[in-house]
């Protein structure tokens, strides 16, 4: 997948799904981030008799910063609360997750909801690293 052109962010663990899951998950609580809902694509598909490797997806924000951001470039509403996507591909786990300054650019915000969208990416930058350094 090319996500040279896109928000869309990758990184690829040789790490066991649920180590990876667990981790991401207290990274966020630890830097007090409301999560605001899991959705676990695997379970919901097996409740309809469907089988599909493990694959959730995490919905969390602050409301403070996702707020000012939305007041400044409104239609990026539609890209919040920031989520991460965690599946597994065979042995490995995959977390993709869209830049939120890329976003930024593409629904035109001003220089001060760059510089919002900017912290946001750097965090989830940031999250995304510890789990594989910790």
């Amino acid at each position: 997948m090319d996500t040279s052109m896109t928000s869309l962010q990758k990184k690829i663990f040789n790490l066991d799904y649920e180590y990876v899951w667990n981790e991401l998950t207290n990274r966020i609580q630890e830097k007090n981030i409301p999560i605001f809902t899991i959705i676990n694509h695997q379970k919901n598909a097996q409740d309809v008799s469907l089988e599909m490797p493990n694959t959730r997806v995490i919905i969390f924000g602050n409301p403070l910063v996702g707020t000012k951001l939305m007041l400044n470039t409104p239609n990026i509403a539609l890209e919040l609360p920031l989520k991460f996507l965690v599946r597994q591909e065979g042995t490995k786990t995959i977390i993709l997750w869209h830049d939120p300054l890329q976003l930024a650019k593409q629904y035109h915000a001003t220089e001060e909801g760059l510089i919002i969208a900017e912290k946001m990416s750097s965090l989830l930058q940031d999250i995304v690293n510890t789990v594989e350094n910790k």
